[in-house]
Parts: structure tokens; C-alpha cells; sequence
């Protein structure tokens, strides 16, 4: 992406500042959050990538949901924090190549170890970060509640909360 294509001019490093307070969306807590990485497009807007060291597949359409979600509250943040606009937003997965062919040549070799390739698929997110108010909204009220909400049936998660919660009382 950087070198070829000439489609990312630079890269930014997240401002220390990089948090929001979730009080500006009426929600009364701070969260820190920083991306992995920032990059300047062209056009002077930015992009917001997240690595996944891990090849794609299929399985991670399961996960998606929760990386679109991580990726657009990267994209408030950078806003409020005055990187502007965001105009996408990606994920890198980087895939180790560590096929025999590849491990067998003299060029992998180094004096301190050896050296490994990287495979990478970028999978554009979209930027959609209305998203993101109704669900920190939705975490203030779950969290402003005077008990924990009632687990969903069959929920491991919501078991071992219970458990906890039990143990905290007693």
C-alpha cells in the first residue's frame, strides 16, 4: 500500500491524548483506545487500519462485527482527538509464510536468528461510526443498573458472571 501504489502518502503515530471521553456522548467515563495504525492519504484525510497477525479465512466473518465496531471507535476518537477526517478503515491480516520452500533458502538466515515473509490481505471496514453512540449509550444504562442484567440461557460468559457476582456478595 505505501510503496507502489502510492496510495498512502505518510504515517501518524496516535497522539498520546488519543482517548475520548465518553461523557461527550453523555455516557459520564473515559475510555483509552489506540490503533495500530494511522495512515494520510492523498487527500490529507486518514485511515485507520488494525493488524491481525493471522491468515484470513473464513471463520473470521464471525469476528467481523466486533472489528468493525473496535475500528469505527478508533475512527470518534481520532476525530475528537484532531485527526480529520477519517476516511477509511481496514484490517491487515499477516499471514507468517512458513512454507519449507521458504524456510530452506539462505536468505531467511541472519546472524541474530532468521528472517520470516509475511503474506497480507487488507479487507476494507466500513466507516459507519453513527454505531458508536447507541452503544456506548447502551453500555452507560447496563452499567448504571443496581444488579447485572440476566444472562441469555446457555451462555458460558453470562454463567461465569453470575458466579462471580455470587461470590462478590457473599
Amino acid at each position: 500500500m505505501v510503496g507502489r501504489s502510492r496510495r498512502v502518502v505518510g504515517v501518524r503515530r496516535p497522539p498520546a491524548s488519543f482517548k475520548i471521553p465518553l461523557s461527550s456522548f453523555r455516557n459520564k467515563h473515559t475510555t483509552y483506545r489506540f490503533p495500530d495504525g494511522v495512515f494520510v492519504l492523498p487527500d490529507g484525510s486518514y485511515m485507520i487500519v488494525d493488524y491481525k497477525t493471522a491468515k484470513y479465512s473464513e471463520s473470521q466473518d464471525e469476528l467481523f462485527p466486533i472489528y468493525e465496531t473496535q475500528l469505527n471507535a478508533y475512527a470518534v476518537i481520532a476525530e475528537a482527538c484532531g485527526l480529520t477526517p477519517v476516511s477509511k478503515l481496514a484490517l491487515i491480516y499477516t499471514e507468517p509464510i512458513t512454507d519449507k520452500k521458504v524456510a530452506s533458502t539462505d536468505d531467511v538466515n541472519s546472524k541474530d536468528g532468521f528472517l520470516m515473509g509475511f503474506s497480507v490481505k487488507i479487507l476494507p471496514v466500513k466507516l459507519a461510526t453513527a454505531i458508536i453512540e447507541p452503544l456506548l449509550a447502551k453500555t452507560r444504562a447496563t452499567l448504571d443498573l443496581p444488579s447485572p442484567p440476566t444472562g441469555r440461557t446457555g451462555c458460558k460468559d453470562c454463567e461465569k458472571m453470575d458466579d462471580l457476582s455470587r461470590i462478590l456478595k457473599s
